[in-house]
């Protein structure tokens, strides 16, 4: 049942949530001088992303090539750090010139709605180890930069492709397992590693997004000089774990905010706060995630807890609210639960008017216009829209205007990723022909059940409907005789 999936993964999520925040904070308090495997926190990330998969093996696919890199050290006879370095980044970015070496598309974990447990027995045919002077292939994804699978681990692994701070990584966990001291610099809007020590004849940059390129200080000053970034001295200096984690966090965060996707939001601000509890910054995010999810008591807890840090001048954040603006926003919260309680126990019949309420939750729809697809979770008999968003929608110039049904759609993650709409009826059709199953949005990005499932229960054998769950089937009593 596509709810009781649903269901069963969101309490999975919430105590794995939790177990990740507390191993992060373990994985921080380490010395620094022992962290030999820093993608240790990232796959903390990656985990969030799928809470039913194993991903520890690529922790043992990192050791393999440590190995194989001390090996090749080891034959190469190499004397200096900086000789051991392009060993390390042959490894790195060298193509394979074997197609049995590289991995091959049918059998990687991509896209990201297709890693589940049934699959992860694929993972042994890209964890490979290259031999000889093959390498990795590994290389910047300038194409598809913004795509979430860029920062996550294993996904760089199958797909050899990345961002800057997901190939830092593990450049640096396969350089400090075979011995080099590889460290982070979080320069502005890029990443890279650095080996040596600061200002000296050894100091060496390292581009592992233009596949391990070895700069020394004065070209990375020209190169910043080029991208129209000021230099500072400070912005070369290296950074700890703590720092590479939250960058990673944060671009994922900025990423899953303009999908709308609240929940990895939620997850990652945990991470956050786990790594910087006291950032005014983070709680207030982690604050508004909960209002948008109408997660409200957490909300309070944050707001009041953003409170006691705001009469703490040294508590890290960009800005640090009035006490009287965070009261305020404490008070319109509690008024926004109440309100959503209330609503909550409010049944929804459908009206005698003149243009009649003509589909029921449940039902699989398409959008006249723009032609996504999606299923209908709400509906109201006018628009209960404000109106701001009448105004800018252009809703009274369409031929029905405010005064027609207006319908909450989740849209189908296929044309539209973690979105949902309010559509006037004029827009609605049903889908010629009824899509199968397989079609209609029954899975959301990670393989597992979506968003769907917090409102249904199954689908009808035609596919033309789903089942609502009790609650909307509470809500809109005359659209549905029972539901299962």
């Amino acid at each position: 049942m596509v709810g009781t999936r649903y269901w069963a993964k969101q309490a999975l999520t919430a105590v794995l949530s939790h177990l990740q925040a507390n191993s992060m904070k373990r994985i921080l308090q380490q010395p620094q001088d022992t962290q030999k495997m820093p993608e240790v926190g990232a796959l903390l990330v990656a985990q969030a992303h799928y809470p039913c998969v194993d991903v520890s093996a690529v922790s043992a696919y990192l050791d393999r090539l440590a190995e194989e890199c001390k090996h090749r050290m080891a034959e190469a006879g190499t004397g200096t750090d900086l000789e051991a370095l392009l060993i390390l980044n042959q490894l790195f970015s060298a193509a394979s010139p074997s197609p049995d070496d590289t991995p091959r598309q049918a059998e990687l974990p991509y896209p990201m709605s297709a890693w589940t447990w049934e699959q992860q027995s694929s993972a042994a045919d890209w964890m490979i180890v290259p031999s000889g002077n093959a390498g990795l292939g590994l290389q910047g994804d300038s194409e598809n930069y913004y795509d979430p699978s860029n920062s996550l681990l294993p996904f760089v692994l199958a797909t050899r492709k990345g961002i800057p701070i997901s190939l830092a990584i593990v450049h640096a966990a396969v350089g400090r397992r075979a011995g080099l001291p590889i460290e982070f610099v979080g320069m502005p809007m890029h990443f890279m590693n650095k080996l040596g020590a600061a200002d000296t004849p050894d100091e060496r940059f390292i581009d592992v997004f233009a596949g391990g390129k070895v700069l020394d200080r004065e070209a990375v000053k020209a190169m910043m000089q080029q991208n129209d970034i000021p230099f500072h001295e400070n912005r070369l200096q290296a950074v700890g774990l703590a720092e590479v984690y939250t960058r990673l966090c944060g671009n994922l965060i900025n990423i899953y905010s303009h999908s709308r996707n609240t929940s990895k939001q939620r997850i990652l601000l945990d991470m956050l706060l786990a790594i910087s509890p006291n950032n005014i910054e983070y709680s207030i995010r982690h604050a508004q995630v909960a209002v948008n999810r109408d997660d409200f008591d957490t909300a309070i807890n944050d707001y009041k807890r953003i409170a006691e840090l705001a009469g703490n001048v040294a508590a890290p954040g960009a800005l640090h609210p009035p006490r009287a603006v965070i009261q305020s926003r404490i008070s319109a919260v509690e008024a926004m639960r109440s309100a959503w309680h209330q609503q909550a126990l409010e049944q929804i019949r459908r009206p005698n008017q003149a243009v009649p309420v003509q589909f029921k939750v449940g039902d699989v729809i398409r959008h006249r216009r723009y032609h996504y697809r999606g299923v209908i979770y709400g509906w109201d008999a006018e628009c209960k829209a404000e109106e701001d968003w009448m105004q800018q929608m252009r809703i009274d110039q369409l031929p029905g205007g405010r005064h027609q049904p207006y319908y909450h759609v989740l849209v189908d993650h296929r044309d539209r990723p973690f979105q949902s709409t309010y559509v006037a009826q004029e827009n609605i059709v049903r889908p010629t022909p009824t899509p199968t199953p397989s079609t209609t949005a029954t899975t959301g990005s990670s393989g597992e059940a979506s968003e769907i499932g917090e409102y249904f229960e199954g689908i009808e054998p035609d596919a033309s409907c789903y089942h609502v769950n009790a609650y909307l089937n509470f809500r809109f009593p005359e659209d549905w005789i029972a539901a299962i």
